[in-house]
């Protein structure tokens, strides 16, 4: 492997090292209807603008950018999360 190969393979390992640890998983959440795109969008509304990022790197400008089919993508991904327990 030439240096430059070597040196390409530790930067892409430092840029998408994760650090965060485990995944958390919340296995007694209540029982419930399933969350609406609306009330996604309405908690998307209510956040505050010009924070930082998270530990997930995703600033609420880059989610509220989104458009409709995105919006459904993340509606179903945190149905998910509440129907498992699970973030993964």
């Amino acid at each position: 492997m030439n240096h430059f190969c070597y040196f390409l393979h530790l930067l892409i390992g430092e840029l998408f090292r994760d650090m965060r640890g485990a995944m958390p998983t919340f296995p007694d959440l209540p029982e419930g209807s399933n969350i609406l795109m609306s009330e996604v969008r309405t908690a998307m509304r209510m956040m505050s603008k010009n924070k930082a990022a998270g530990p997930d790197g995703l600033a609420l400008e880059m989610i509220d950018a989104s458009d409709e089919y995105d919006v459904d993508r993340l509606t179903e991904f945190i149905n998910k999360i509440y129907d498992d327990g699970k973030v993964s």
